[in-house]
């Protein structure tokens, strides 16, 4: 069985009016992220914010400073089984043996972890995806996910293996 690869979302474009436990400072955004591959996340999704608004901010210096701080798919379909297996035949005559990733906006992803490692594909998980007004932390998301895709016979992939594969495609 292929490791499964795990990715959090560490913010994303919402702020802490709808997503409070968000890190928006870059300090706490190179700490949520090194946490959360500490417990097993192989990529780390971040965006970067203006600390004094609290709003998201596309600065090339702001993304350097995190980027040099840090160690080491969203789709149009309901988080549903029936949902994963539609997108998997698109994808199968679209980008047959691609590598895909169970991601959404919103929504509770862990739901599909054990549908996503049985049928071979990843997941994505953290505050940018996870409901709005979330009480976990990006490392609780990541933990959760950690447990699924352990229970569900998966093996977490690490980054170097991400690397790897998308090197191979």
């Amino acid at each position: 069985m292929t490791r499964t690869w795990l990715e959090v979302a560490v913010n994303g474009p919402w702020g802490k009016a709808v997503q409070p436990g968000i890190p928006v400072r870059v300090e706490d955004i190179v700490a949520e992220g090194t946490a959360c591959a500490r417990e097993g996340a192989a990529i780390v999704h971040v965006h970067a914010y203006d600390e004094a608004s609290g709003r998201q901010r596309d600065d090339a210096d702001l993304y350097s400073r995190i980027s040099e701080g840090s160690e080491g798919f969203h789709f149009g379909f309901p988080p549903a089984e029936y949902a994963l297996d539609a997108y998997l035949r698109l994808l199968a005559d679209e980008a047959a043996g691609g590598p895909w990733m169970v991601a959404g906006l919103a929504v509770d992803s862990l739901k599909l972890a054990a549908a996503a490692v049985a049928r071979g594909g990843h997941l994505r998980t953290g505050l940018e995806d996870a409901p709005f007004g979330s009480t976990r932390s990006n490392v609780q998301w990541v933990q959760a996910a950690r447990r699924e895709i352990e229970a569900a016979g998966g093996r977490l992939a690490s980054a170097a293996d991400v690397r790897r594969a998308l090197d191979e495609e």
